[in-house]
């Protein structure tokens, strides 16, 4: 994960961009990306899950 919120996974035929971005005050931030993937990331750990 960079700091623009792309994702770079080895699996991935190429790396994810964000379709949008934002930050939550005080939380970190949150990538949503296309496929249903969201990534919250703070300054201690990265979480990233698929919504159906």
């Amino acid at each position: 994960m960079t700091d623009t919120g792309t994702l770079q996974r080895a699996n991935n035929e190429e790396d994810l961009n964000p379709q949008l971005a934002c930050l939550v005050e005080g939380r970190g931030r949150v990538f949503i990306y296309h496929g249903g993937f969201v990534a919250f990331v703070d300054d201690e750990k990265t979480f990233i899950t698929r919504l159906d």
